[in-house]
This record gives structure tokens, sequence and C-alpha cells, in this order.
């Protein structure tokens, strides 16, 4: 099962949060800046079952192009 997993990123005395998608062994992107679109990807994988290796590729097809 995936869900949203935070971290935090320092740069030049700023912080800035980021949410990704991870599962209980591994994170595997971390994408955007805004938890409720990370929310629901996360919910859309895990509803379709969505095996890990096309996590990378849905993303980009949803945020990036």
């Amino acid at each position: 099962m995936y869900f949203v997993k935070r971290r935090e990123i320092r740069t030049e005395g700023r912080i800035s949060l980021q949410f990704g998608i991870a599962d209980g062994t591994k994170d595997y992107i971390f994408f955007t800046e805004c938890k409720g679109a990370a929310e629901t990807l996360a919910d859309l994988l895990n509803r379709n079952n969505v095996a890990p290796e096309h996590i990378a590729d849905i993303v980009e097809d949803l945020f990036y192009t």
C-alpha cells in the first residue's frame, strides 16, 4: 500500500517541504509541495494496484506534461 511521505529540504537558510510516495520499504518519488496532490496520487495508485516500476512515469504524465 502506498502512502504520502513528507521531507524537509534546507537550502540557504530556507526550509521547504516536499511530499512524495512511499510504501513500507521504499521512498519512490518526491514531486510536489502540495500534500493534497500527493494524497490524490497515493489514492489513485492504491485503487488501481499500480506496480512500483510505473510510479515515476505516472507522476511525469500527471504533473509534468
